[in-house]
């Protein structure tokens, strides 16, 4: 009787394992992973991409270290980045 309690709870463990990783899977990704993503497929820094996006947009460098500060402290992207 033991086996059989052991038996059902993996198996309703594995269904339940397997619909968490679905669902994480198709969650939309949020700016912030997919600029981390995109500097690791690029292989380069976070603050490169934020070097070209500011050099593209014509902004100074005090502006794009700042923009850079605001996100490292609380990860709030500029707009020219997403």
């Amino acid at each position: 009787m033991v086996y059989f309690y052991l038996i059902m709870f993996l198996i309703v463990f594995a269904i339940t394992v397997g619909f968490l990783e679905r669902k994480v899977r198709r969650r939309k990704k949020t700016a912030t992973e997919a600029l981390y993503e995109l500097a690791r497929t690029l292989e380069c820094s976070e603050y490169d991409i934020f070097e070209s996006a500011g050099r593209r947009w014509n902004f100074s460098q005090e502006k794009i270290r700042g923009d850079f500060k605001d996100y490292i402290a609380g990860n709030d992207l500029p707009y020219y980045i997403r």
